[in-house]
């Protein structure tokens, strides 16, 4: 419960600046792929029962989740040689598993 309360609160801000990053890095479809940022990403989202209650609780779209994890990972200092496109598209598959 006070997680949900810290993701909504904190999301607005978050989303701004997420948004701000991945817009410096847009991937490109000749880009190659860097599994490493993919499992890096894929591993951001360690607990399936909280993304089922933040996306489906708060209404919180996959993308916005994934853009407040990067927001997150950045602020912790984990991002350097991270690739920001793999990182959220690994986020992103573990949050459309987590919803299975």
């Amino acid at each position: 419960m006070q997680e949900r309360t810290l993701v909504k609160a904190a999301g607005a801000s978050l989303s701004i600046v997420a948004v701000a990053v991945v817009a410096i890095h847009v991937p490109t479809m000749t880009e190659p792929r860097d599994e490493w940022s993919f499992r890096v990403g894929y591993a951001a989202v360690s607990s399936p029962s909280h993304v089922r209650s933040v996306v489906s609780g708060d209404g919180l779209g996959r993308e916005t989740f994934c853009a407040e994890v990067l927001t997150r990972t950045i602020a912790e200092g984990q991002l350097l040689g991270l690739r920001t496109g793999e990182f959220l598209r690994g986020c992103k598959s573990a949050v459309g598993d987590a919803m299975e």
